[in-house]
Formats: C-alpha cells, sequence, structure tokens
C-alpha cells in the first residue's frame, strides 16, 4: 500500500464498538455501520488526499476525454501516459502500474481509491464492450463517451463510491474478521468469513444508492450548466458523496 498510511483504528472506543458486534454475531448491516463511524477519520482524510481527488478527477474526466477529438492528448493531460488509444486492458494496466499521479505522494487512500476506479471501469463499462476481453480500442473509447451524461455517469459514479467505501472498511475488518474464524469464534470456517465479507460489500452497494442521483446531478450541473470540473468542484463532489454513503450506513444500522 502506499506511503501515507491510514489512522490506526484499533484501540480507539469506536472499534471496540465493531468488535463488539462481531463477537455477539450482529448483522452485517451493524457491522458496516459501526465500521463506518469508527473510520471516520479515514474518511476525512480521503477528503483532502491529493491522490484521492485525483482519482476522483480521474472518473469524471475520463468519460469526457473519450468524447474529445484530442482523445489521446487528454488522457496524457490526465497522467495517462500512452503512444496509442488503449483497450480497456491497457487503460487499467495504465492506471493499476502507476502511470497515473505519479508525481503525488503514494498513500493508502490513493491507492484504494484508484483500485475502486479500474474495478468501476471493468465493472460497469467492461460488460457493454463487444468482445470478452475488451480489446478493441474504438469500442472502448465510444462505450466510455456514453458516461459522459448525469444518468450514465450516475451509474459510474454509485459504482465507484460503493467500491471505495467497501474497500476503506475492508482495510480495517479483514484483519479483524480473520481472528474472529475457528472453533468456538463467530466464523468457524474461511467460507463463512468470506460469505460475510460478501454481506458487507452488498451492504456499501445498495448504501451506495443515495449517491447515484446526486451524482448525475452534480455532472450534468457542473460539466454542461457550470464552469467545468474545477479542483474545488471535484472535491466538494468527493467529499459529499463520502458523506452521503457512510451517513447511510449509519442510518441503516440505526435503522
Amino acid at each position: 500500500m502506499g506511503h501515507i498510511r491510514l489512522p490506526d483504528l484499533r484501540m480507539t472506543r469506536r472499534w471496540q464498538a465493531v468488535v463488539e458486534a462481531i463477537t455477539s454475531n450482529a448483522t452485517a448491516e451493524i457491522v458496516a455501520g459501526r465500521s463506518a463511524a469508527a473510520a471516520e477519520a479515514a474518511f476525512k482524510q480521503a477528503r483532502t488526499d491529493p491522490a484521492f481527488l485525483h482519482v476522483v478527477r480521474l472518473l469524471a474526466q475520463l468519460p469526457l476525454a473519450a468524447r474529445s477529438p484530442d482523445y489521446l492528448d487528454d488522457l496524457r493531460s490526465l497522467g495517462i501516459k500512452l503512444e496509442t488509444a488503449p483497450t480497456l486492458l491497457e487503460l487499467s494496466a495504465a492506471l493499476a502500474e502507476g502511470e497515473v499521479g505519479r508525481r503525488r505522494a503514494r498513500s493508502d487512500i490513493g491507492e484504494l481509491a484508484n483500485r475502486a476506479l479500474i474495478a468501476s471501469l471493468n465493472t460497469v463499462v467492461g460488460p457493454a464492450l463487444p468482445t470478452l476481453f475488451g480489446d478493441d480500442p474504438d469500442s472502448l473509447r465510444t462505450e466510455l463517451g456514453r458516461h459522459a451524461g448525469g444518468a450514465r455517469f450516475a451509474v459510474l459514479g454509485r459504482e465507484f463510491f460503493a467500491r471505495f467505501t467497501d474497500g476503506v472498511l475492508g482495510y480495517y475488518l479483514s484483519r479483524e474478521l480473520a481472528e474472529h474464524q475457528g472453533a468456538g469464534h463467530r466464523f468457524s470456517n474461511e467460507g463463512d468469513r468470506a460469505a460475510f465479507e460478501d454481506a458487507l460489500s452488498l451492504h456499501c452497494r445498495e448504501a451506495s444508492h443515495i449517491v447515484e442521483a446526486y451524482a448525475g446531478s452534480w455532472f450534468g450541473k457542473h460539466v454542461y450548466q457550470g464552469n467545468g470540473l474545477t479542483p474545488d468542484v471535484i472535491a466538494d463532489f468527493a467529499r459529499y458523496s463520502i458523506k452521503k454513503i457512510t451517513d447511510e450506513l449509519k442510518r441503516r444500522q440505526d435503522a
């Protein structure tokens, strides 16, 4: 992971509440809600993390670059150094190999966001491509460009923030859950623990619905009606999206 670490939560009172939920066989909803509350400092760190904000900029700008007549130049201006128009696999590799944000301090938050972006592109854009491996650059450009509109961007934005939130919670929970596996513990075997982790991921995805409508209206307002995607506009979008989904996780726990 990155050089800038996320806060250590293990000794905090809020994390002890997470542990209590795990040991008392609480539902995935309760564990997720308590984890989101415990990780509040980590989510606050994300709101000002340069690497994270750069990834959110990519989330918003990649579909617009795909519609631009200067597609490759626009990709390069975003830090994606490619000689030719990429396939989905090549674009994913360029993101994963660190060509994006290479001049920025690497951080755990930034790496989690980068993984979420790559997975979101493969999940949302990939299935619409004509070949299984997405090996047609023109098809990728066309399909990616279709997300440069409010409704389509809303789906991509929701996928990203669901995966990012799940990634942050998993960063903390993966080790904790493993410590509660075995005879006499919450999870009798690895399969039980994996099923619970799947339930947590599903819960994050369900909670992310609240981001979808917001992301679509935000994109339309600032790209087509406003002054463009300035750094402040992108930072506000990132901050508010994180707040909406973490608040929703906590609300669902209370419900």
